[in-house]
């Protein structure tokens, strides 16, 4: 009985070093700043959901402090300073402009940022594979993905010559994302039409505008404004008989009819891995950005169906996940 005793009593102590990891002295939970560039909570849903599994439990080892801009960029920086004052041990952010906006706000507090396309073109970082400042993260790459969209555009509607774009002005990431755009569609021969939006009332003209164009589909620029609004834009391209191809799964699932992009999901759970190690003692210097691994093919059938499109066995057998 005694060296039953002993043996556990070994085994507890042993036990006790990582169990005080996840939570600081005094037991109190570790407190996160999440700010959200858009409405609806899809990306905070995802960063708890990535903590969760990591073992942490809301309220009793974590305290999410969380900010959004609910639709409205302009508050992105006085939401960023409000997450500042409240000091918590890291920072989560996604998209372009709450990165630009935490780097304004703190060079001290830890900032995980989800979803760039460019870390270092954007002046979050000067080198990825280590970071020399308090920012660190996933990147996105979505605008070295655009080729493939005008390709795959090209294979939905076969013979298509002209198309629309839509981007989101304000955003520098969509801006350069439309320039990869352009080029990859004069390689390819198609003409392009840039809609350009700066709001969501923008949005019903830009596509009023594809429509008086004549332009058969139409190119979606992914970012945090797109990914906000991603419900409307599909209503307005179905409405509009529009096919549309757009840089993240997120919106197929939301009733698109195709993308091409790496798994939004899984980025902004990744996060997670990010603040964990922050939160054991690692500095985001010590964190090189990531990529991501997989990049999927996503076609909606129903949302072909109901604009009475017939995708093409090829491009059927090309899919990662065909939605029915």
């Amino acid at each position: 009985m005694d060296r039953k005793l002993l043996a556990f009593l070994a085994a507890a102590a042993l036990a006790l070093p990582f169990a005080a990891a996840a939570q600081p002295a005094g037991g109190k939970p570790r407190v996160v700043g999440y700010l959200e560039d858009g409405a609806g909570g899809m990306r905070v849903a995802r960063f708890r959901e990535g903590m969760k599994r990591l073992g942490y439990v809301e309220g009793r080892d974590l305290r999410i402090e969380y900010r959004a801009s609910q639709g409205q960029p302009e508050r992105l920086d006085a939401l960023a300073l409000e997450l500042v004052a409240l000091r918590p041990e890291v920072i989560v952010t996604s998209g372009t402009p709450g990165a630009l906006a935490m780097k304004k706000a703190t060079s001290s507090i830890p900032v995980v940022v989800a979803a760039v396309n460019d870390f270092v073109s954007m002046g979050l970082v000067t080198n990825l594979a280590r970071p020399d400042r308090n920012i660190t993260g996933m990147t996105s790459l979505s605008a070295d993905l655009s080729g493939k969209r005008v390709e795959l555009l090209t294979q939905l509607i076969p013979g298509i010559k002209r198309a629309a774009v839509l981007f989101y002005a304000s955003n520098p990431a969509a801006l350069r994302a439309l320039q990869e755009t352009q080029v990859a569609a004069q390689r390819m021969g198609l003409q392009l039409q840039p809609l350009e939006v700066r709001a969501v009332s923008d949005l019903p003209r830009a596509f009023d505008a594809a429509v008086r164009a004549k332009a058969p589909a139409i190119i979606v620029i992914q970012d945090s404004f797109t990914m906000g609004e991603r419900t409307k834009i599909v209503e307005l391209a179905s409405s509009h008989r529009l096919p549309a191809i757009y840089g993240s799964n997120l919106v197929v699932e939301a009733g698109g009819l195709m993308s091409y992009s790496p798994d939004y999901n899984e980025i902004y759970r990744h996060t997670a891995v990010f603040v964990d190690k922050i939160l054991k003692g690692a500095k985001p210097a010590d964190l090189p950005v990531e990529q991501p691994s997989k990049f999927e093919l996503v076609i909606n059938l129903k949302a072909a169906e109901a604009l009475g499109i017939s995708v093409p066995q090829a491009l059927l057998l090309r899919a990662d996940r065909v939605m029915r």
